[in-house]
């Protein structure tokens, strides 16, 4: 989450501080989200689609299946597959 937050931000020119504003948190608290040492919660994912006026699921991971191979062991969803942003 906290990549695709951090691209975000740079690709429209946008802050931490403007973010953490919008959160109603402090820049530091906002950095250390973006950073992955605090989690996002529900209403944190709202209000980041809501500031960078993108839909809910742009922020959130995709599982990639990846073709199948004899000799490699492919992702399923069983087994948790890949996510990617």
């Amino acid at each position: 989450m906290g990549i695709k937050v951090h691209e975000l931000l740079f690709l429209t020119r946008r802050t931490k501080r403007e973010l953490a504003e919008a959160l109603g948190v402090t820049p530091a608290t906002a950095g250390r989200k973006v950073r992955g040492e605090i989690t996002w919660s529900l209403d944190d994912l709202y209000v980041v689609a809501d500031f960078f006026k993108i839909p809910l699921e742009d922020l959130l991971p995709r599982r990639v299946q990846l073709p199948d191979s004899e000799n490699a062991k492919t992702p399923s969803p069983e087994r948790g597959g890949f996510c990617t942003w």
